[in-house]
């Protein structure tokens, strides 16, 4: 490595969960990063930590985490997969059912319901 480039940057203090990096080249840092951005350290970390990871399957691990939350009396109805829906910008329920169900929460969070 040359010795003008560190091995890290720092990064920019806002609400995001993936921040931009302070460079000499970035002016509005209070904005979200371009979704290559994220794609580009998800690949990092994957290939760091010897994983196969895609951001779908975060975004997917979040839609299970959201409806354990969500579940009351050991059932995960329409109006959960619902509101998990909205809250990822699913447009159809529907298409959650397939993964967003109670043997999947079940075998992710062992004390869940």
């Amino acid at each position: 490595m040359r010795d003008n480039i560190r091995p890290y940057t720092d990064l920019v203090e806002n609400d995001y969960v993936v921040r931009a990096s302070i460079t000499k080249a970035s002016e509005n840092w209070s904005k979200s990063v371009d979704k290559y951005v994220i794609y580009i350290r998800i690949d990092t970390i994957s290939k760091s930590i010897g994983i196969d990871l895609k951001a779908k399957f975060i975004q997917r691990s979040g839609m299970i985490y959201q409806a354990k939350n969500l579940i009351k009396e050991d059932e995960l109805s329409l109006n959960d997969l619902k509101i998990v829906a909205d809250r990822f910008y699913i447009t159809s329920y529907y298409n959650l059912k397939g993964y967003v169900t109670l043997q999947n929460i079940r075998q992710t969070y062992l004390d869940a319901v």
